[in-house]
């Protein structure tokens, strides 16, 4: 039943075997090490396949980059809560106040046309809006609250996306309504 493959092997093996008793004591207990080696680098080889399995699907999904962002955007909010919370002034917002202009900053740095333009024109970052959202801020701390609500839903803080989205020259317009409230960009 083990066909003329099977019986190959075995007949291999038992060579084999007549070969290793055959060994002087010293010989095999060389084999012997060279065998527990070889089985302990299966072993590690085995298990790095194994986890690099689970980095590589992690990899694969997107799960590691989301894992990184949340991390990075946790120690940047840390940040600058500790900045607010320093800060002597108290924030002129409310809660739902700061997350709307955040909102309204995060709408201001996306593609604003509408969907039938799409492949005629791309009219990009809408300046207009984020000034008008900047002039709101009546002192550091509404900054930080409104920074802290942004976050980083594109990898960039809100003064780096600022500084991503705007020109030189509307950068210098946004610096100087932030100028007014003590906030440097």
């Amino acid at each position: 039943m083990l066909g003329v493959h099977g019986i190959a092997s075995i007949k291999k093996v038992q060579a084999g075997t007549r070969v290793y008793q055959d060994l002087n004591q010293q010989s095999k207990n060389v084999t012997n090490i060279a065998m527990g080696i070889g089985a302990i680098a299966v072993l590690f080889v085995g298990y790095k396949l194994v986890s690099g399995v689970g980095d590589a699907f992690k990899f694969a999904t997107g799960q590691q980059w989301s894992e990184e962002r949340k991390a990075e955007e946790s120690r940047d909010k840390a940040v600058l809560q500790q900045h607010l919370d320093k800060e002597a002034e108290t924030s002129t917002l409310t809660g739902d106040e700061a997350q709307n202009l955040a909102t309204s900053f995060y709408n201001a740095f996306l593609n604003t046309q509408p969907e039938w333009s799409s492949n005629l024109w791309d009219e990009g970052t809408d300046e207009n809006s984020i000034y008008e959202a900047l002039k709101v801020l009546k002192n550091r701390a509404d900054w930080l609250q409104v920074s802290i609500k942004y976050g980083m839903p594109r990898r960039r803080s809100l003064a780096s996306e600022l500084n991503y989205e705007l020109s030189a020259g509307e950068m210098g317009k946004a610096r100087a309504i932030l100028a007014k409230i003590n906030v440097k960009i």
